[in-house]
């Protein structure tokens, strides 16, 4: 039994859309929502799919929590005072300005990307945190030959690249997505490497927040 299911659009195997059409072969009352970056296609779009409605990418944290709670019993649900709502941070802690110095990084646009400080903040660390396994699975995926696993990992780094303020990343990853889907492998074979040097890099860039988060 489910609650709710927040179903990705693209996905490896068979995608969002195949997804919807099989869940609701066997039960139309099951609440699903479609997880997409591509918000240009609207809420009727995806209703007129089977889902119930859609959450763009990056995700905000209050309408995820919102529509959760439509469809979660208050009793599996610890609601908290409005007193202890967390503060929202207005500015970079001091420990953390080296961001706004960082090559590869625009702190404003990660913000403002991101939906607040404290999100942006939070998507750098799970960014960092997410390098190496991201990257050896891409770099399996293009000696293998796997062309659709690559394009779906090069997709998601386009997003997270998006969020943190990665521009120059975030082109490069658009790019070999749109050369994944067309099956160029001519351009895929030009600039992976460039494009997990790239990547990788940010794991050198980034190493500080591993000390921010042991003073957090």
């Amino acid at each position: 039994h489910f609650d709710v299911v927040f179903l990705d659009i693209i996905m490896a195997g068979m995608d969002g859309i195949e997804t919807i059409e099989k869940i609701r072969e066997f039960n139309q009352q099951l609440p699903v929502y479609a997880i997409t970056a591509n918000a240009t296609e609207g809420e009727e779009f995806y209703r007129t799919k089977g889902f119930n409605g859609y959450l763009p990418k990056p995700i905000d944290c209050e309408a995820l929590e919102r529509t959760i709670m439509q469809h979660v019993p208050d009793k599996m649900m610890k609601k908290f005072p409005k007193e202890e709502k967390t503060i929202e941070l207005t500015e970079l802690p001091s420990d953390m300005l080296w961001i706004y110095e960082t090559s590869g990084i625009s702190a404003e646009e990660g913000i403002k990307n991101s939906g607040s400080i404290s999100n942006f903040i939070f998507s750098l660390k799970l960014f960092l945190d997410t390098i190496s396994g991201n990257a050896k699975v891409i770099r399996e995926a293009y000696e293998s030959k796997n062309i659709r696993l690559l394009t779906i990992k090069i997709h998601a780094l386009k997003i997270s690249a998006r969020i943190i303020g990665a521009s120059e990343l975030y082109k490069l990853a658009e790019k070999m997505e749109d050369a994944g889907n067309h099956q160029d492998m001519t351009l895929i074979d030009e600039n992976i490497k460039l494009l997990l040097s790239n990547y990788e890099a940010y794991e050198e860039k980034l190493s500080r927040l591993k000390q921010h988060n042991e003073n957090a």
